[in-house]
């Protein structure tokens, strides 16, 4: 990897972690943060491989013992215990997925989809992100916890507080997506 993508990685691991860390606190305990839109922008800014690079780097952080993570003081391995922890696994697939989505989407030439394509494209890194989250619940609090629990309260507990909120995220990055594709062929390319 060049020195200029290893900064790169890092500067959007650092802001996943500063995105962590801007919190509303939520009815169910879990805040609500800037990290979906962190992961987004780091697929959309750096590409499918160097975005999700800069999210296994965040998690890694997390994982190691480094305080990046939004609900406790500090990580460290424990943490894959939580509930939550698939979503930030999710966040790895979504930066790679949106990177390709976007890509892709560039070269059609229906000029419709272009003008959505940042929308689309982060829609479907939200996707990605909660078919992980739920997923990694589900599993983990069945089969390891060995309490039941069923889709429908999944997504009652995770997804439907957020909803609004990571919509919006998505509608942002939507409408300033090609200002940000600007910036990325001009300093990042």
């Amino acid at each position: 990897m060049k020195i200029k993508s290893m900064i790169l990685v890092s500067m959007f691991a650092a802001v996943s972690v500063v995105g962590a860390k801007i919190q509303i606190p939520s009815f169910y305990g879990i805040p609500i943060t800037c990290q979906v839109v962190c992961a987004l922008l780091a697929g959309l800014m750096l590409g499918p491989k160097l975005g999700a690079a800069s999210q296994s780097l965040y998690l890694f952080m997390g994982i190691i013992g480094l305080p990046v993570f939004a609900t406790t003081p500090f990580g460290g391995p424990g943490y894959v215990l939580k509930l939550s922890f698939g979503f930030i696994i999710g966040f790895i697939a979504a930066a790679f997925v949106i990177g390709i989505v976007s890509n892709y989407l560039e070269k059609i030439k229906n000029e419709l989809i272009r003008t959505l394509r940042f929308f689309i494209a982060a829609l479907s890194g939200l996707v990605v992100v909660y078919i992980f989250g739920i997923s990694y619940a589900i599993l983990l609090k069945n089969l390891y916890l060995k309490a039941p629990m069923s889709l429908g309260v999944a997504l009652g507990i995770f997804i439907l507080p957020f909803l609004i909120t990571d919509l919006a995220w998505c509608i942002v990055i939507g409408l300033t997506g090609e200002r940000f594709y600007q910036i990325k062929k001009r300093f990042i390319n």
